[in-house]
């Protein structure tokens, strides 16, 4: 068996257009924001697909709270077998991810969703455990990142709420669909 296909994001410290240094969620839980300031939630970022050390896609910044949080979304809609469309806001590019059995296929595309001009990743296969797995830890990592730069904010921004939502009602089905695969009914 090859190498699987990791999922995860980095956030820009400060404007992507300005040469803004790009941090990985991970790294920048561990180390800490050391007095930068994130503005949550239209911080910049982007989404990383990597099969071993090689990343199989471009980083294209956008608001990364967007993108994480329908991706979290996305889990809850791929474990009950519908596909999910991902746009970009700040460019013309997005994700399609369709289930395919026990698996979920990864596309990444320039264009319209319903008629791509392009795709530059074509139907990478994850494991449909691995992906809900590795997309709700993004989910994690990205609201303890906005609780670590802006604690209040899930208190006082609907919008942001949504992320919360999201993680409660994908952690929700991705429990139900490892104990269905516990119990053969899968």
């Amino acid at each position: 068996m090859g190498e699987s296909l990791e999922i995860d994001f980095v956030v820009y410290l400060g404007d992507p257009e300005d040469g803004a240094s790009a941090v990985s969620s991970q790294k920048l839980l561990d180390d800490g924001l050391n007095g930068t300031s994130l503005e949550w939630p239209v911080a910049y970022g982007a989404v990383t697909v990597t099969k071993g050390d090689k990343e199989l896609i471009e980083r294209f910044p956008d608001p990364i709270f967007k993108l994480v949080s329908h991706m979290v979304r996305a889990v809850h809609s791929l474990i009950d077998g519908d596909s999910e469309t991902i746009g970009f806001i700040e460019s013309e590019h997005g994700f399609l991810f369709e289930p395919s059995g026990e698996d979920v296929m990864v596309s990444f595309y320039v264009g319209d969703a319903y008629d791509p001009d392009e795709y530059l990743l074509t139907e990478a296969l994850v494991p449909l455990e691995g992906y809900a797995h590795q997309v709700l830890k993004m989910g994690e990592r990205l609201r303890d990142l906005v609780k670590m730069s802006d604690p209040d904010l899930f208190d006082r921004d609907e919008y942001s709420q949504s992320l919360l939502e999201f993680l409660k009602m994908s952690n929700k089905s991705f429990t139900s669909f490892r104990r269905e695969k516990e119990r053969g009914l899968r």
